[in-house]
């Protein structure tokens, strides 16, 4: 799985800044989840594309301002495109202290698909697999020890364990 970690040490995220994000991953990679923490704990999981749907929704403005970024026609190489999206975004946004928002977990956690399930580090391995595999979500948020998170894909670690099975036979 693809994920890029956001974390806030100080207060939220920035609603200008967060939607430029999200836009650019929705649009141009393969990033299927964006991991919410703050101060080493985990918040939850949101998809870039629902990131930037709830803050469209929330900031239309803003999303005037990403959209009217975008090129009419792709470049072959992505990175173009991205120079320029992110340049003529500031532009847009000429006074961006006027529409910055800072989002703290509180408005984060309202996001439609917002997922706040993890798993808690365990070292019987075992119960740990079952506890995952028993999530009905693809991905899941295991916190370690040191605060560390990991996210595993559950539907991946579920056809590893039955090829397994499988060799054993």
């Amino acid at each position: 799985m693809k994920k890029i970690y956001i974390s806030s040490v100080n207060g939220g995220w920035w609603s200008t800044r967060l939607h430029l994000l999200a836009g650019l991953l929705a649009d141009y990679t393969g990033v299927e989840k964006l991991v919410f923490g703050q101060q080493g704990k985990h918040l939850g999981t949101c998809g870039p594309l629902e990131t930037r749907r709830a803050l469209a929704a929330a900031f239309p403005a803003i999303e005037k301002a990403f959209a009217a970024s975008l090129p009419e026609h792709r470049a072959f190489d992505p990175q173009q495109d991205i120079e320029g999206i992110v340049s003529r975004f500031s532009e847009a946004i000429p006074d961006e202290a006027a529409l910055k928002v800072e989002l703290y977990p509180e408005l984060i956690r309202n996001f439609r698909g917002f997922n706040d399930a993890f798993v808690s580090y365990s070292s019987d391995e075992l119960q740990q697999q079952k506890e995952l595999l028993s999530r009905n979500t693809p991905f899941v948020a295991v916190q370690r020890q040191g605060d560390e998170i990991v996210m595993v894909n559950r539907v991946q670690m579920a056809c590893r364990i039955a090829e397994l099975a499988l060799a054993r036979l």
